[in-house]
């Protein structure tokens, strides 16, 4: 099984390319990818995270899977809220960003093949935002606006 990559690895910063089709290589790679976000274990992941640039997203939030490709912000709300996020690809770290409350998704369901289209508050939404960012090669720690506010922490979930 492959690991996660961690911060400087040039890979994280790569924007990963979009998947023409849901093939039995794409399901494979969720797969792999589910099993790798429950063993760190984390609530996200990003297949750039792995090493793979593809658009592909695994999520595991209030014990409900999803498993996307080319997944897309269609709409934010312009209310933000603050929460404090970790990374598995920078851990031993969490700090407070700041991110649209409310979001409008599509994605292709990897499980289904179809498109699909969603509103996401909350966590989950906060997850979603956060995987997209990793696909377009952006950081958590990109949008913490104090450096000085990343504390240490034992929980590196998202």
């Amino acid at each position: 099984m492959r690991t996660i990559l961690t911060e400087p690895n040039p890979k994280l910063r790569t924007p990963a390319k979009p998947v023409a089709e849901i093939s039995d290589a794409i399901k494979k790679l969720a797969e792999e990818m589910v099993q790798i976000m429950r063993q760190a274990p984390g609530v996200g992941l990003a297949a750039n995270q792995i090493g793979e640039a593809r658009r592909v997203v695994v999520m595991e939030v209030e014990k409900k899977l999803y498993q996307w490709a080319n997944p897309e912000i269609k709409k934010a709300s312009a209310k933000l809220v603050e929460f404090e996020e970790g990374c598995l690809s920078y851990p031993g770290y969490v700090g407070p960003v700041l991110r649209p409350e409310k979001i409008e998704y599509q994605a292709l369901n990897i499980e289904t093949g179809k498109k699909i289209k969603g509103k996401a508050q909350g966590l989950l939404a906060r997850v979603i935002q956060h995987e997209i960012d990793h696909l377009d090669g952006i950081l958590y720690i990109d949008r913490v606006a104090d450096k000085s506010l990343l504390k240490k922490s034992e929980s590196s979930k998202i």
